[in-house]
């Protein structure tokens, strides 16, 4: 095992996790490494799970400078598909969430994000709230309702006609 590793998801057999400096890849029927990213992503955020649809892992992560981004990594050789830059007038965003084709991330400012899971094209963004919450909680999504939990409260945004658009919460 990976000496300080976070995060870990598994998905047909491999075991995907991070550790302070790097994101890596692990066969799990023998312990095999098929390969890691290092030094690409300079600051891992601590506890944060990655995601993993089709092909592809989605992180959301902070660098060197403070700035926030949303990456999305092939998963079968970890090299860096697209990363988009979130703005956010604070330093908390939370674990993505994938819905069909579509990638979730809340801001502890009340910001919820929707990108396209293949381009990372903003598909939409809807304010939540005007508080700024001391944490914000991975959204996730259950019978067609995202839920994302911000400070003490829980917003459900219905996605059960999903047009690129919130339905509303």
């Amino acid at each position: 095992s990976k000496s300080g590793a976070q995060g870990i998801t598994v998905n047909n057999g491999i075991m995907y996790g991070k550790s302070r400096s790097s994101i890596w890849a692990r066969n799990l029927d023998d312990g095999r490494k098929l390969w890691e990213l290092n030094n690409k992503i300079n600051y891992i955020n601590h506890g944060h799970r990655t995601q993993i649809s089709d092909d592809y892992l989605f992180i959301t992560e902070k660098d060197n400078n403070e700035e926030i981004y949303l990456y999305c990594i092939d998963s079968q050789d970890g090299t860096v598909v697209w990363k988009k830059k979130v703005t956010t007038n604070d330093t908390r965003l939370s674990a993505p969430c994938v819905y069909r084709t579509t990638v979730f991330t809340a801001t502890n400012d009340g910001e919820l994000y929707a990108y396209n899971a293949n381009s990372g094209n903003l598909e939409w963004n809807k304010k939540l709230t005007n508080e700024t919450n001391k944490f914000v909680v991975q959204p996730i999504v259950y019978d067609a309702n995202l839920f994302v939990g911000l400070g003490r409260d829980y917003h459900c945004v219905s996605l059960e006609k999903f047009d690129n658009s919130p339905m509303g919460y």
